[in-house]
């Protein structure tokens, strides 16, 4: 098998002449064929490919090409796309994607009628990447608005650990009316300042004299 960077195919002009197509992966790839007779999906009589390479084998002695098939557009469910005279339009193709395994294949030189000329739908393109950033930035709002619901979850859940839990209040237990009386202020100050006090100031007897004097 030889690999061909240019390959010439004749045909018939629609004036009933021959003529001769000069095709190439680079300049002139875009060709047309007769639709398969079987093929009950599509309406269009031809069929049409882009050439990614040219080949010869001498197997069976003949020329083929390395393709990625054209596929027409049929629009959506909600506004399908209608073409020709009484819609006032042309059809519109597009390659076919490329996780499909029908996107690509080989082609017989002999079935290709002559070199087709596309002309690029420049204004769908600009339509299809301005619905493609509004998506995006659709997405992205999503994602935003998501990731602050989420940070607004977490913070709240922290702020909830973070309080103290309060005890269950007993109503049958009473509250006693006698305050334990602390060292007199005079003691903590002198150990504050790693000063000598005596060990008396610390006994419960002077801790309620300190804090009523008029304590028996």
């Amino acid at each position: 098998m030889f690999h061909h960077k240019i390959l010439h195919i004749n045909y018939t002009t629609y004036n009933l002449r021959h003529d001769q197509d000069s095709l190439n992966p680079r300049t002139n790839a875009d060709v047309m064929l007769l639709a398969h007779k079987d093929d009950n999906s599509n309406s269009h009589f031809y069929w049409y490919a882009h050439i990614i390479g040219i080949f010869h084998a001498l197997i069976i002695h003949t020329d083929f090409f390395w393709i990625w098939w054209f596929d027409q557009n049929p629009g959506t469910e909600r506004h399908p796309y209608t073409a020709g005279w009484k819609a006032k339009r042309l059809k519109q193709l597009g390659f076919i994607s490329s996780d499909d395994s029908r996107a690509l294949g080989f082609l017989d030189a002999q079935q290709v009628i002559h070199k087709v000329h596309l002309i690029p739908a420049l204004a769908y393109e600009v339509q299809a990447l301005a619905e493609a950033k509004r998506a995006q930035a659709a997405q992205e709002e999503a994602k935003h608005t998501q990731h602050k619901a989420k940070a607004k979850k977490e913070h709240l859940e922290a702020e909830k650990k973070k309080k103290q839990k309060m005890n269950r209040i007993d109503e049958a237990s009473s509250i006693g009316d006698f305050l334990n009386p602390h060292p007199a202020q005079y003691a903590i100050q002198k150990l504050t300042n790693f000063e000598y006090v005596g060990l008396w100031y610390f006994s419960p007897i002077v801790a309620r004299m300190l804090l009523d004097p008029h304590a028996p």
